[in-house]
């Protein structure tokens, strides 16, 4: 199964790796229409890997701790790969760095604003988002393999219920 996990994980780490740097260069980087298309696509990729799992590699049988395991492993492989190919994209391109510490000191400056931060502390938060742009690595990717793997978990969880399909006891040849 981990072999077939982390040829998954490759095609969608890498389709999402192609759409994040797509979005730099069209300048939507950020929008809300493509993140939301971006997990269309995503959730897409996820329902007919596991169909296609079940059906071609396990001959249409898969139980709902199969699904939930390839599903984790795949979303902890594929962000592993995307999130590595979007740091040397930082590091590499400094317009991006620059996008995304624009896109990182927006976000403090509205959540800022929700906690109702000013001045000093508002400062803080805004310098907090940019260090935290400019010195991803290693933990970048733990951070978000931890996380991607629970939501993978609970995506796992969902399509395990609608793929799940158990070996007949007994076959229907004699039913007619």
């Amino acid at each position: 199964m981990i072999k077939h996990a982390m040829k998954y994980g490759a095609i969608i780490g890498v389709i999402g790796s192609v759409i994040t740097i797509l979005a730099y260069f069209m300048g939507a980087l950020g929008s809300t229409v493509l993140s939301v298309l971006s997990v269309a696509i995503s959730i897409g990729l996820y329902i007919y890997m596991v169909k296609y799992h079940r059906d071609q590699v396990l001959k249409g049988v898969i139980s709902l701790k199969d699904v939930v395991v390839l599903v984790m492993l795949v979303v902890t492989f594929s962000t592993f790969i995307s999130t590595s190919v979007n740091i040397a994209h930082l590091k590499l391109s400094p317009s991006f760095m620059k996008e995304n510490i624009e896109l990182a000191v927006a976000a403090a400056e509205k959540m800022a604003d929700l906690m109702g931060l000013e001045g000093s502390e508002l400062d803080e938060v805004i310098n907090a988002s940019i260090e935290g742009i400019k010195t991803q690595g290693i933990m970048t990717i733990i951070q978000g393999s931890i996380i991607s793997g629970l939501l993978g978990s609970i995506l796992g969880i969902i399509l395990g219920a609608i793929f799940k399909k158990k070996e007949e006891v007994f076959d229907n040849e004699y039913d007619n």
